[in-house]
């Protein structure tokens, strides 16, 4: 990403507000913290600070909140170009690998102590080394109207089921609906390994979606347009339509899980079924969500943004994820951890969300000095099938072009 002297004006204009835990001591040293959606996290990262503040009453923690992972990171690459770096961020999954080869992001393996063995994760594991650790996570699964599907039992769990049974439901805002609209390509990038197929080769510097699983996953999309018969929504219609209980099926993360529970209460019933996944060994899921990386380059600095690092991934706070969010806690991807593992398992529709949770795999970004223009490019011609311009092949080539030209 090419920084301008417009992008940082413009991003300047744009920042969100700084929140500062209250209760703060003018006196205290203060830690700067970037990330995004303050109405999904503010209560959860208060609890975090005041965790941090029982073991340091001289450490204060001030929020930085932006919209999105997008200018996330923009706000933190602008910050430390003019020596003013935030000491610890939210970034997207996605982006960890990107910010590590920048040397934007100190690696973790220094600064934890031997009883911090246990937070690993392959999810911000960079060339051997850990440079990020995930707060949150969400993954694909397949909400149900299951008024509008005629059933309640035996539920489509393969795409020719449920593309099956949204032909057949009569429902004002079509049968189904796939969100492709999402963050990073990510749920293009989810329905591609779910085949067995991969977004980039071994060394991460190509792309090898040009396969066979690559035109799959596009005339999987492309059937899904014909169920709609060009018929498009864009993200944020489908959600309005499914929980009004106007759409039979939506594909999309479990992070609206809460939402669409909510909502269904008294209007339908609603049920949550798997992302599909092809029986291969290759097949696996790409989590969507956000991990706890520090910017810092002081290591003095380093160190107690670790400490609030370690705050923010407790099981107390973590639990706050799970039940406040839809979220599913980062905490859930360390080896050996099991502190959450009967809340987990307690969770409404956790079913729908464990068969993918053992096939994690690393959520990556375009190889290029540019990846949102390449996003850029996967939605526009997503958008162009979702409405019959396109067929699969000339789908997968347009993007293929669009990914190798960066």
């Amino acid at each position: 990403m090419s920084l301008t002297r417009r992008h940082f004006l413009a991003g300047a204009a744009l920042a969100g507000p700084v929140l500062a835990f209250r209760g703060a001591d003018a006196s205290q040293e203060r830690l700067r913290l970037v990330a995004d959606t303050p109405a999904l996290y503010r209560d959860i990262f208060a609890l975090a600070f005041s965790r941090l503040a029982s073991v340091d009453p001289g450490l204060g923690v001030d929020v930085s909140w932006t919209q999105d992972y997008t200018q996330t990171l923009q706000q933190s690459l602008r910050d430390k170009l003019i020596g003013q770096a935030p000491d610890i961020a939210l970034h997207a999954h996605n982006n960890i690998a990107m910010l590590a080869r920048r040397g934007a992001i100190a690696p973790l393996d220094s600064l934890a102590g031997t009883s911090d063995a246990e937070m690993r994760s392959t999810i911000g594991a960079v060339g051997g080394r850990h440079y990020g650790v995930p707060f949150s996570l969400s993954v694909p699964v397949v909400y149900l109207n299951c008024n509008l599907i005629g059933r309640r039992e035996n539920l489509p769990t393969t795409w020719d089921e449920i593309l099956s049974s949204a032909a057949s439901a009569d429902a004002a805002s079509g049968g189904a609906f796939f969100n492709y609209a999402t963050d990073g390509s990510w749920t293009f990038m989810a329905l591609i390994e779910s085949l067995g197929g991969r977004i980039l080769d071994a060394e991460g510097t190509g792309i090898a979606f040009d396969s066979a699983e690559g035109l799959e996953a596009m005339e999987i999309l492309s059937s899904f347009a014909k169920v709609r018969k060009g018929e498009t929504l864009t993200a944020s219609q489908a959600r309005e339509a499914f929980a009004s209980g106007a759409l039979g099926i939506h594909i999309d993360t479990t992070s609206r899980l809460r939402f669409f529970e909510q909502q269904a209460k008294g209007k339908f019933d609603l049920s949550v079924t798997p992302f599909p996944l092809k029986k291969s060994p290759a097949a696996r899921i790409p989590p969507s969500g956000g991990s706890l990386a520090i910017m810092a380059t002081d290591h003095d600095r380093q160190a107690k943004a670790y400490a609030l690092l370690r705050s923010l991934l407790s099981a107390e706070v973590q639990s706050q994820v799970l039940s406040k969010t839809g979220f599913i806690p980062g905490l859930a991807t360390f080896e050996g951890e099991k502190s959450l593992d009967a809340e987990l398992a307690a969770s409404s529709h956790f079913s729908a969300i464990a068969p993918t949770l053992a096939v994690l795999g690393p959520w990556v970004s375009f190889p290029v000095d540019n990846p949102a223009r390449v996003d850029r490019a996967v939605q526009d011609a997503l958008n162009a099938q979702a409405a019959l311009q396109s067929t699969p092949r000339q789908t997968l080539d347009r993007i293929v072009a669009a990914a190798r030209q960066g």
